[in-house]
């Protein structure tokens, strides 16, 4: 069943690299009634893609290290993860992909199988993150980035990458989906 929603007004609060919109707006409740209208806070940053590489040759998996100014505050600033990037205008997201792989890691992917699209924090941002599997071989870079990226290429096992989940140790929430995809699949 289609719900309603009516938008009754849309305003940028901020523009710049990404946006912050006040959205107001009335949905239909479950029992039937429009709510009353109410104010929503939509962070707008584009989509963007991540992937779980795998190097053919040598049976490891690519994560890229790098500063991440959010997490500093209550973490340790910086996070392994899986690469990520945003699509661009006009990209497809396999075209991004593939774009950032090259960019970020050094690698040029030889398949790209997509897993999944979802929505990494819905209840503030519109974001979707397209989750692939990415086949590599070859030599790629140590460190990598574009503009002002400064990124650590690491490789590990998938017997490390399941070690370093269980530990607690990835801290990122694309990269516990990729990893436990992968350790599902090695059960399948």
């Amino acid at each position: 069943m289609k719900r309603e929603v009516e938008v009754l007004s849309t305003k940028t609060l901020f523009s710049d690299i990404f946006r912050v919109e006040e959205i107001r707006h009335r949905h239909q409740r479950y029992d039937g009634a429009m709510s009353p209208p109410r104010r929503g806070l939509v962070f707008e940053r584009g989509d963007a893609v991540t992937a779980l590489i795998r190097h053919s040759e040598r049976d490891t998996y690519v994560l890229v290290e790098q500063f991440r100014l959010p997490t500093l505050g209550k973490g340790p600033g910086w996070l392994l993860e899986l690469m990520a990037g945003k699509l661009e205008t006009g990209e497809t997201p396999e075209q991004a992909l593939r774009r950032e792989v090259v960019e970020e890691t050094g690698f040029e992917p030889l398949t790209v199988t997509p897993l999944s699209c979802f929505y990494p924090s819905p209840g503030a941002c519109s974001e979707r993150l397209h989750l692939f599997h990415v086949e590599v071989r070859g030599q790629g870079l140590t460190y990598a980035g574009v503009e002002d990226e400064d990124l650590a290429v690491r490789e590990f096992t998938r017997s490390q990458l399941e070690t370093m989940l269980a530990a607690g140790e990835f801290q990122d929430g694309k990269t516990i989906l990729g990893v436990q995809w992968l350790l599902l699949q090695a059960r399948a």
